[in-house]
């Protein structure tokens, strides 16, 4: 093993650095007429190789670079070794990282079964909200009149907003749309009325939160004997209930097919 360089400066010299010429390498002594290495800012590599090149030089250095061995940094390892010790590093962690995961494979399963659970009840709401039957946005009230009895849609349904003029009717197969003003209130109520039908009278918050099948019960109440129609006062012998009522009522005014 070779010996360790070491620095030590037996008679130091009493110059003044600063009122030294500025040089090259360090600053000129002119009292001795050479040039004094600056090996403050220095690694021992570095004062080791300029040691080796320069033969007793004068030097400036720190109190901490003196009396301790210079250390050569070591030789640079081999690529080939380098990359073996980097592989043989990975395949260890990935050993420890096996056998702590084997550990926690139980509860890292009932995590990702918990996420998935929330993931699915998250997408259900939203589904449930892309479908409501109100549009928010644009403030439309969307649904389908059906008579309870049969299940089918129910054509000329009145629907509206009570006690304003805002209202709709619905189409051949009972379904409507109702465009709402932006400052209704989700108390406010929606009649759904026809003739022959009970009227039905529903809160707007309720219809939001359901899906909007609104059925109508068939209204049994017979009337009486006599029954007034354009042209007079008849009398017929038989009951007609609410729909058969309208019928008659409204036939003078249909038109008839010439013959």
């Amino acid at each position: 093993m070779p010996t360790p360089t070491m620095l030590a400066i037996p008679q130091p010299c009493h110059e003044n650095w600063a009122a030294m010429t500025p040089d090259a390498q360090g600053r000129h002594c002119a009292a001795c007429n050479k040039v004094v290495l600056d090996f403050t800012q220095k690694t021992d590599a570095e004062i080791l190789a300029l040691l080796q090149r320069t033969a007793a030089p004068c030097g400036r250095f720190r109190a901490d670079q003196l009396s301790r061995p210079l250390l050569m940094p070591p030789a640079p390892a081999p690529r080939w070794r380098t990359w073996l010790t980097t592989t043989a590093t990975v395949l260890g962690l990935r050993e420890v990282a096996a056998e702590q995961g084997r550990g926690q494979t139980q509860t890292t399963v009932q995590y990702d079964l918990l996420t998935r659970d929330e993931q699915k009840v998250a997408a259900l709401r939203q589904r449930q909200q892309l479908q409501t039957k109100v549009d928010s946005s644009q403030h439309i009230l969307r649904g389908k009149v059906t008579d309870k009895s049969t299940g089918q849609g129910l054509p000329g349904v009145t629907v509206l907003l009570k006690n304003t003029i805002t209202g709709t009717s619905t189409g051949a197969d009972g379904s409507f749309e109702l465009a709402l003003p932006p400052s209704t209130s989700a108390n406010q109520l929606v009649i759904f009325s026809s003739i022959g039908f009970v009227i039905e009278e529903k809160l707007l918050s309720t219809l939001h939160e359901q899906s909007i099948i609104v059925e109508l019960i068939s209204d049994k109440r017979k009337l009486g004997k006599v029954v007034i129609v354009a042209g007079g006062i008849r009398s017929y012998s038989s009951h007609y209930i609410l729909r058969d009522f309208w019928q008659l009522l409204s036939k003078p005014f249909r038109h008839q097919p010439s013959n």
